[in-house]
């Protein structure tokens, strides 16, 4: 009864020839408007790492286009979260992982456009994921101006090692350069060479953040 419309899923999922659609078999099934979806790939996204040390929450609206075979074929965003960095992620996790059963008209699948809100919430008492290097410079470590001027935020430094000595660079902005500055002078001052580190650290790269709190921010 509703072999075809099952047939043309299939089919678009790569689940059964394409000829198989072209049997003589009757089909009653009534459409459906709205792709229903995959629930097993529907998972939370993963939280970036820097969005969690700085605090970044908020709820992403997107619009996401499933085409005939069930996945996603365009996001729109709809209302951001406040975070450029979560909505990105929003739409890369969906693209990469979200699917639906297609929408049917005629007993064949269409395209069709459904709604998708994600909210980023940290809980109360997070904890950083585990290998996350941060500084949390004290009052005596902030630059005069940039505490006049009621800068905060959080610098992300990528430290790579050759040699024994170590190369910085600021991989994600605070927002202030003058904060940048500063926290990639602290970790070359503090991290420069391999063995403040450990004794058996590797050769290579990893990212630290320096976490610019005014003293009147709550605290992590």
């Amino acid at each position: 009864m509703k072999k075809l419309a099952i047939l043309a899923i299939a089919a678009c999922m790569g689940l059964v020839p394409a000829a198989a659609l072209g049997a003589d078999v009757a089909c009653t099934m009534p459409n459906q408007p709205i792709p229903s979806p995959v629930m097993a790939t529907h998972s939370i996204p993963p939280y970036p790492t820097y969005s969690v040390v700085a605090g970044e929450q908020g709820t992403t609206d997107v619009n996401v286009t499933v085409g005939t075979g069930g996945a996603p074929t365009a996001i729109a965003l709809i209302n951001s979260s406040g975070s450029k960095r979560l909505d990105d992620a929003t739409i890369q996790y969906v693209t990469a992982n979200y699917k639906w059963l297609p929408a049917i008209k005629d007993c064949l699948p269409q395209a069709a456009v459904v709604h998708l809100r994600i909210a980023w919430s940290l809980p109360a008492n997070f904890n950083y994921p585990p290998g996350t290097l941060v500084i949390n410079p004290n009052i005596r470590d902030y630059p005069p101006d940039s505490l006049s001027r009621g800068e905060h935020g959080v610098t992300a430094i990528l430290l790579v090692f050759a040699n024994s000595e170590a190369q910085t660079s600021v991989l994600i902005s605070s927002g202030s350069p003058t904060l940048d500055a500063k926290a990639q002078a602290m970790v070359q001052e503090r991290y420069g060479k391999a063995t403040r580190i450990g004794p058996n650290v590797a050769l290579g790269g990893f990212t630290l953040f320096v976490k610019w709190q005014l003293p009147d921010a709550s605290a992590k």
